[in-house]
């Protein structure tokens, strides 16, 4: 791994003491998961260059920042179609139901009415 710039990386994170080792593994692990979720933006590659060039300009402390709402970004989008999906399969069993339930007043109200002729 290239040298890393001290001033960059905190050796604490919640005051603990982090050694170089799980820094290097911290870097490493940041820096995969913020390219996939770079990567997975739906941005021009302009701009996602330009992602690229900031993060490695930044803190251990803002590159989690960074991650964490870059997830949520990435969970919102991949979840919209699952959404969407659902609240039509809820409006169409809300019609059925209406619709089953109106033919049911429906057949109820002839077959009270047939009743009282015979009354």
């Amino acid at each position: 791994m290239d040298e890393v710039d001290e001033r960059l990386v905190p050796n604490q994170i919640e005051g603990e003491e982090l050694s170089p080792e799980v820094i290097e593994e911290l870097l490493a692990l940041y820096g995969r998961k913020l390219g996939f979720l770079i990567a997975a933006l739906n941005v021009s590659p302009d701009i996602k260059e330009a992602w690229i060039e900031a993060v490695q300009a930044m803190s251990l402390k803002e590159m989690e920042k960074l991650l964490n709402v870059l997830e949520a970004q990435y969970l919102h989008e991949q979840t919209l179609e699952a959404d969407e999906k659902l609240r039509e399969e809820m409006e169409k069993l809300v019609h059925s139901f209406e619709k089953k339930k109106e033919e049911n007043d429906t057949e109820a109200l002839r077959k009270i009415q047939k009743l009282t002729k015979h009354i």
